[in-house]
């Protein structure tokens, strides 16, 4: 006579899905406190406005000038002077053809006088990266 042993059948797996709601809500909001979305809404500032507005492609960096005339990038405040290293710092590890195409969204103030703005403009000429100049369309 022998002793037979009962083996299992398989183990089944259980897998708790009662917090995937809390996961889900959790990496919304910290994609959102990540973002440039988050970045650019503490500068205050109000767009020029045009008849003729293109979407933008891309972008890399986001510079803004305020109405009181301080430069932003990437939502934090500088000056025209550290723009080199912060695209530097962007452009680390891509290749040239990459670095050509190398986008920077450029948001200034509708009140700003061209003496402002303008030395930005000849800065970014200067590092050779795109410019795309933001404003808001204008209504007929």
């Amino acid at each position: 006579m022998g002793l037979k042993i009962k083996r299992s059948q398989g183990v089944t797996l259980v897998v708790p899905t009662s917090s995937m709601g809390d996961i889900a809500f959790l990496l919304i909001i910290f994609f959102m406190l990540t973002s440039k979305f988050m970045q650019e809404a503490r500068v205050k500032h109000e767009l020029a406005s045009s008849t003729e507005i293109d979407k933008v492609q891309s972008q890399e960096l986001s510079i803004i000038l305020d109405d009181k005339g301080v430069l932003w990038a990437q939502g934090e405040e500088t000056d025209i002077n550290s723009l080199k290293g912060i695209v530097d710092k962007l452009q680390e590890g891509k290749s040239e053809a990459e670095r050509k195409e190398f986008t920077v969204v450029f948001k200034v103030h509708h009140t700003l006088e061209s003496k402002v703005y303008e030395p930005v403009i000849r800065k970014l000429a200067e590092l050779g990266v795109k410019v795309t100049f933001v404003g808001k369309m204008e209504k007929n």
